[in-house]
Formats: C-alpha cells, sequence, structure tokens
C-alpha cells in the first residue's frame, strides 16, 4: 500500500547507474537489499533504506564529486513522471511549483519555492527533522535542482546562491558546476536570478502537461486517502 512516509525508487535508477558506469547489483548488495529492486516498476523504500542505498552508492560511485556526475547523466528516462511533467512548464518558477505539488509521490520531501525580490529561492526539507540525510543525498537534490533549469532552458543557468547544510568537498568541483561557491546554511536549496527562473522552457509542451495532470492528481488523492 502507498505510503507518505515511504520513498519511490523508479527503474530509472537501474539505468542511471549503468550510464555511470556502477553495477546496481553491488550497490543493492552493499546495501543488504533485494537484487531485483531496481527492477520493479515502483518499489518502495523507507527513508532509512533509502539513505543505506545512497551510502552503498557513495562507496560504489568511488568519486568525491559523484553528485555532480548523477545530476549531469540524468536523463527523461530515469525522471519520476511528476519531473518529466514539470519539464513541460513554461518556465522555472512554473516547474518548480509542479514539483513541489507533486514531491510527495516520490518522497516525504517539502519542495517551498519562494519569489524574492532578488530572485527564486527553491528549498528542500524532509518531513521527518529527525532524519539524519547523508551529504551525497543533499548535494544531488542540489544539483538536480539546477540541471532541470539547464535541461528545460538548453542554456548553462547557474544560481545565484547555493545553500546547504553539509560542507560540499570538493570546493572547487561544486563551484565550478554551480557557477558560485555553496554556503554553509541551515537549509539546502538554490536560489536562481527572476530573469533566469523565468527564461522560457524549451521543453515546454501545454498538451503533454494536460496528459499527464490528471493523472499525477488521481495518484496524489489517492495519496492524501491512504493517510492515517
Amino acid at each position: 500500500m502507498t505510503d507518505k512516509k515511504t520513498v519511490t525508487l523508479d527503474r530509472g535508477w537501474g539505468i542511471l547507474l549503468k550510464d555511470l558506469g556502477i553495477e546496481p547489483e553491488n550497490v543493492l548488495r552493499r546495501a543488504q537489499l533485494p537484487r531485483d529492486l531496481v527492477t520493479q516498476e515502483q518499489a518502495r523504500l523507507t527513508p532509512q533504506d533509502y539513505f543505506r542505498l545512497w551510502e552503498a552508492l557513495e562507496v560504489e560511485g568511488d568519486d568525491p564529486a559523484l553528485a555532480i556526475r548523477l545530476g549531469q547523466a540524468a536523463s527523461p528516462e530515469v525522471f519520476h513522471p511528476s519531473i518529466f511533467a514539470a519539464l513541460c512548464s513554461p518556465d522555472y518558477v512554473t516547474a518548480a511549483k509542479r514539483i513541489a505539488q507533486y514531491k510527495k509521490l516520490c518522497a516525504p520531501i517539502t519542495l517551498t519555492v519562494e519569489e524574492l525580490p532578488e530572485g527564486v529561492r527553491v528549498t528542500k526539507q524532509w518531513d521527518d527533522p529527525t532524519l539524519v540525510v547523508p551529504k551525497l543525498v543533499a548535494a544531488t537534490e542540489l544539483v538536480f535542482l539546477t540541471q532541470i533549469a539547464r535541461i528545460g532552458t538548453r542554456e548553462q543557468i547557474c544560481p545565484l546562491k547555493v545553500e546547504s547544510r553539509h560542507s560540499l568537498e570538493p570546493t572547487e568541483a561544486y563551484k565550478s558546476y554551480f557557477g558560485v561557491l555553496p554556503e554553509k546554511s541551515n537549509k539546502h536549496g538554490v536560489t536562481f536570478s527572476l530573469r533566469d527562473a523565468k527564461r522560457p522552457f524549451l521543453t515546454a509542451s501545454e498538451s503533454v502537461w494536460e496528459t499527464f495532470e490528471p493523472d499525477l492528481q488521481r495518484r496524489l488523492t489517492k495519496l492524501d486517502a491512504s493517510a492515517p
């Protein structure tokens, strides 16, 4: 049964790891998880199991800048439907708001989108404040929030500000990717200028969005109904 406290693991995980030259079976074995996990249609994991998977991935990946490689290797084939639908948005602001609306279908995470005088700030927070989020997870989320803007616009957009509760190292690799030096903060998030956040997405498609939205809404309603 669907549970708001679990994380969805799509088949795209297996594709992503293969593209990076990492054997999914080795990662799953190290994480002490079922060998067929990444071949299931939509596997559900507790946050603890999910984090253990990422810790195993960090060891098997053996790369200090693995989060950047993960973000850059992301393609439509590995996206959850809600992310793919977000790429159909007219711009980053709309895409971020759509991801925020449907993020619960993927994981117990709250995405907050703030339109500020200096730009648009997007922050992520796991719903359970007691969870200790691995650095690789947090770093990959920040890379992903940036990569969405670059995929949509086909421009090398750089955020004005990157915030993380972790010290992201190697520092130069992250500075080179983001275009700014990540700052230590009590939040995980990125801030884009208003100009960049409202750049037209070349991937925009209202007809595709209209196809995806009813199913996403149906899933969200079903998830809400299953909550105690």
